[in-house]
């Protein structure tokens, strides 16, 4: 909503600006600017949008203290490539942090195995009931009066410079987490029918075709992970042992 170059008066084509819009402006090119920077920047999207650009962020929980663990990057020269890494975000020591390649890479390898299971691809087959088709509808509705709620809070701190940057910063935060909470609900309904006619043979390579957001909706449907964090002394390399995973069960 924010984003419309329109409310500004700005025609668009094909991501460029081409001139004035046959519409008329209804908040000034400035406000427009000023408020369509604070929606793109990246430190204010970072929490939600983790959930959607990795496998596993928000889904793993910190074995010491519970906390969902969030995506972090760093190098470790200038000139580095940055490496991913889940870490609990409790301050203090004593928490889980891990590379998220060998993680990754090691989740993907028990859920195919436990996909081929006999039995398992049952749990996905079924075509979603119309009360789930409904259910998904409204929490979609749920969702996008969220985003809009956020997004008009972003354009009022922009014209009127309320609410404070403090303020809106705990309404982010107060949004992003029914956004999460959303999103959990959602999963389990999305879930269904995303492997239907699937056969055990193929879901290696379904596995390595599947987007995100479908990895997650698969993990996140069937287990609860743990990463416990690395003992004193310990190798600075993966340990799967330090992943405990509880697998969730339902009526089928």
């Amino acid at each position: 909503m924010v984003m419309r170059s329109t409310n500004a008066g700005i025609a668009m084509h094909k991501g460029k600006e081409t001139g004035k819009s046959e519409f008329p402006p209804i908040v000034s090119e400035n406000e427009w600017r000023t408020a369509a920077r604070i929606v793109k920047d990246p430190s204010r999207r970072t929490q939600f949008d983790a959930r959607i650009k990795h496998m596993l962020a928000g889904l793993i929980l910190c074995g010491q203290c519970e906390a969902r663990m969030k995506i972090s990057s760093r190098s470790q020269s200038a000139s580095a490539t940055n490496r991913n890494y889940y870490k609990c975000p409790t301050k203090g020591g004593g928490h889980a942090f891990q590379t998220a390649a060998p993680l990754e890479e090691f989740i993907s390898d028990v859920v195919v195995s436990y996909l081929q299971q006999p039995g398992s691809l049952a749990l996905f087959g079924a075509p979603a009931e119309r009360d789930e088709l409904e259910r998904m509808t409204e929490l979609q509705q749920q969702a996008v009066t969220l985003r809009e709620r956020l997004d008009g809070y972003y354009e009022e701190a922009a014209k009127t410079g309320s609410p404070s940057p403090a303020a809106l910063a705990k309404i982010e935060s107060s949004i992003f987490a029914e956004l999460e909470k959303i999103e959990s609900q959602m999963s389990h309904a999305r879930g269904a029918g995303i492997l239907a006619g699937v056969a055990p043979d193929e879901i290696p390579q379904w596995w390595n075709q599947a987007s995100v957001e479908k990895r997650r909706m698969v993990i996140e449907d069937r287990m609860v992970i743990h990463i416990d964090p690395v003992r004193k002394a310990a190798p600075r390399v993966f340990d799967k042992s330090r992943v405990r995973i509880d697998w969730k069960t339902y009526a089928v």
